[in-house]
């Protein structure tokens, strides 16, 4: 009987550790900016630029201006202006045009060079 409880304890311990040591990548749901190359997401009102760093090259490229997408990205963001955040994952909530975009974050992003389609 105490055999089977110490196996039955070390294997639950066993099971905890690794489900805590599982690598959680956040998800954020914002609004697309498409500028040349670069794709970024407004999040909580501030523009993020998208580093892809997926094995998928094409991860943004059905990505338009107004689109709501989701991602799934590393914890960090670099501190930069704008931010950057590596994503691994993006998938399209639904389309959109850019007069879903706010339209002081357009002309912010403007006012520091960016232009977006």
């Amino acid at each position: 009987m105490k055999k089977t409880l110490c196996t039955v304890l070390s294997l639950l311990l066993v099971f905890t550790l690794l489900y805590g040591c599982r690598n959680f990548k956040p998800s954020s749901t914002g609004r697309a900016v498409v500028s040349g190359s670069s794709c970024l997401i407004v999040l909580n009102g501030s523009p993020t630029v998208m580093i892809n760093s997926s094995d998928d090259e094409d991860l943004f490229s059905d990505v338009r201006t107004g689109d709501l997408i989701k991602i799934k990205h590393a914890n960090e963001i670099m501190e930069s202006y704008p931010p950057q955040v590596n994503v691994y994952s993006c998938k399209i909530v639904s389309k959109g045009t850019a007069d879903d975009v706010d339209k002081e974050v357009l002309d912010e992003l403007a006012s520091h060079g960016w232009d977006y389609e």
